[in-house]
């Protein structure tokens, strides 16, 4: 197993942790190592991934941040995401996964996380959404599909509806049966 070197990000009530380069295709992380990592794992509530290469979520995450509010996974090579993944994280309000290699989202992927309002799959390879994605994202406010394949479109509340967006994922991003994941 590895341990990840990463820099703490302080400001107002925010702790973040922002990791480069990280690799997790043959080892699992270990520890995160900076100054005062341990002592702050409980107050990190954002966890930021930049150009790693993390083909799958890392499970382990959640044995190190148990208050996590933000995930962010910027071009690290994610092919896909469960809902297992993000059991561990009711407290998740922000998960962006932009810049990845997912291909889909399955319809249950949000079921253990019910204060998710922002969304980001900008520029991945989605070609298919699960029907009932967004049906348990009460408190929604942003939703970027921007750059996919099957779907291009950004919902702001306010600005169109869910409504709109639940239509479009139907219309254009229902995968086949044979496709879905089990």
């Amino acid at each position: 197993m590895m341990d990840v070197s990463c820099d703490i990000l302080t400001g107002d009530n925010l702790y973040a942790l922002f990791i480069r380069y990280v690799d997790t295709t043959h080892e699992r992380i270990r520890s995160f190592n900076s100054h005062n990592t341990q002592e702050k794992r409980d107050i990190v509530t954002h966890l930021i991934f930049y150009r790693g290469i993390l083909p799958t979520f890392p499970s382990e995450l959640s044995d190190f941040f148990i208050n996590l509010k933000c995930l962010d996974f910027f071009d690290c090579g994610m092919m896909e995401i469960t809902k297992e993944d993000l059991k561990n994280f009711p407290k998740l309000e922000k998960l962006k996964l932009e810049a990845n290699k997912l291909k889909y989202l399955p319809g249950d992927l949000f079921d253990f996380t019910p204060k998710m309002a922002i969304l980001s799959f900008l520029d991945n390879q989605i070609d298919g959404i699960g029907g009932q994605l967004l049906d348990k994202l009460e408190h929604l406010t942003e939703a970027d599909f921007m750059g996919n394949v099957s779907i291009n479109f950004k919902y702001s509340k306010g600005v169109n509806s869910i409504e709109n967006l639940k239509a479009i994922i139907k219309r254009d991003c229902q995968p086949l049966k044979s496709l879905q994941k089990q």
